[in-house]
């Protein structure tokens, strides 16, 4: 990866240091309350004290675990791309998972001579369909380290190594603001309609600057919004709203550019925040427009202090193509994805008896489909989208047979593609994979 975004894949820590500023454990954070019995003058409010104010909702499904403390989102985004600056983009979808583990695996460290406060996460590409990186074999897993000072009040930066899923390493950053710079604050503090602002500067090391340094300017500003009623996978919640607006100036060997960065965030009580949106764009020194990408995180659900929030499982692992097939051959549908990997995310609910609902894109809309969970199941043309393109014109739909094993946590299987063409001539191709999955939550 010869080109990367200065903060297009800062989505993982970013997050990380504004759930720490949040109380990162919500009200379990000290001092914090648990109910919604908190008076404050609205005028006057904090985010910190909206957050307090609130309860979680009564329908929110809430059983025991003993495993370790996580929060796991599914993320969806649409991205163009033109590093040229010619403004001749590529667009498309990506996605996958991020995970993140509260405090859990919190550490202090020295990074640089420096004693900081070490916290991970794993932001986890699925699959990118601008294929601007073709190089890369998805799932793409970036493990994040983010540094804050010991106290948590000044973000000291991130780190961050990209790994295939061949265990390739892709690339590595890091970027580390100086110990003096002033980039202390907690947007627990922010009070409605009065934003804060602050500056500061940052070194960036990087696989791709062959060891020089490039350098960033930052200036941000936070809002705290007020409450919201947002729809999520845990379900129908009120939230309080906060947002975040950054420009950051960047120079390197490479040349200077240009990002900006909005990201709005919705927190509750004991969880931190349940969804984000971000919008992230970068220009080149000529103030053309390189890269576009929009986001949306939505939490699947959370393990905190020995208690389970929400009411889906989520399983995620590979698709490795296996030999295509076409009828007749040497035409559009003669394509071969053998070797070929992508990731890819199951949601399944559990209900009674032996049954659940598996939550998938069919082509056109979310759909929950009914189905005997866990164990084997055939889904036949559970997904279908029509197209007509430049490629010609056809159909496409999906299949999978899918054998969920709890006790051992490995789902696997085959997942096939069908595609049937009408124009520029009539044909069909059949690509399967095999799937290599693991259940995550």
């Amino acid at each position: 990866m010869k080109n990367i975004s200065y903060s297009a894949m800062a989505l993982a820590i970013s997050a990380a240091f504004v759930l720490a500023a949040c109380g990162g454990s919500g009200d379990d954070a000290p001092g914090a309350a648990t109910t919604s019995d908190v008076t404050v003058d609205p005028a006057k409010e904090t985010l910190g004290q909206c957050i307090a104010s609130l309860s979680l909702p009564a329908d929110l499904k809430v059983t025991d675990s003993a495993e370790g403390d996580l929060a796991v989102f599914t993320w969806d985004g649409r991205k163009k791309i033109d590093w040229s600056g010619t403004e001749k983009f590529v667009e498309g979808w990506t996605g996958g998972i991020y995970k993140h583990y509260f405090d859990a695996n919190t550490k202090a460290v020295t990074v640089d001579g420096e004693s900081v406060l070490q916290t991970p996460s794993e932001y986890i590409i699925n699959e990118d369909s601008t294929n601007h990186a073709e190089a890369t074999k998805y799932p793409l897993t970036i493990l994040a380290m983010d540094y804050s000072s010991p106290d948590r009040k000044k973000m000291l930066g991130w780190s961050e190594v990209a790994i295939d899923q061949n265990g390739k390493e892709n690339y590595w950053l890091k970027k580390r603001v100086a110990a003096s710079a002033t980039s202390e604050m907690l947007i627990d503090d922010l009070v409605k309609d009065q934003p804060k602002s602050f500056e500061h500067n940052r070194t960036v090391s990087a696989d791709w600057l062959g060891g020089a340094i490039g350098a960033e300017s930052l200036k941000s500003e936070y809002r705290f919004l007020g409450r919201e009623s947002v729809a999520t996978k845990l379900g129908t919640l009120v939230a309080c709203v906060s947002e975040e607006k950054t420009n950051a100036s960047y120079k390197n060997k490479g040349g200077t550019g240009r990002t900006v960065w909005t990201e709005k965030r919705w927190h509750i009580p004991k969880l931190g925040y349940v969804k984000r949106e971000t919008l992230d764009q970068d220009f080149n020194d000529a103030g053309k427009l390189v890269l576009e990408q929009k986001r949306t995180f939505d939490i699947v659900g959370a393990r905190k202090n020995g208690k389970r929030y929400g009411s889906y499982d989520m399983w995620t692992g590979l698709l490795i193509g296996q030999q295509s097939k076409s009828v007749p051959t040497q035409t559009a549908c003669d394509y071969n994805l053998a070797g070929s990997t992508v990731g890819f995310t199951w949601l399944f609910k559990p209900e009674a008896n032996g049954q659940g609902i598996y939550r998938v894109w069919d082509g056109s809309k979310v759909a929950d489909i009914a189905v005997n969970y866990p164990g084997k199941m055939a889904l036949n043309n559970f997904k279908f989208e029509a197209f007509d393109n430049a490629s010609g014109v056809g159909l496409m739909t999906w299949s999978q047979d899918l054998n969920l094993d709890l006790n051992t946590k490995t789902l696997s299987g085959t997942y096939t593609r069908t595609e049937k063409r009408s124009k520029p001539s009539m044909c069909e191709g059949n690509y399967p994979y095999d799937i290599k999955a693991s259940k995550v939550f």
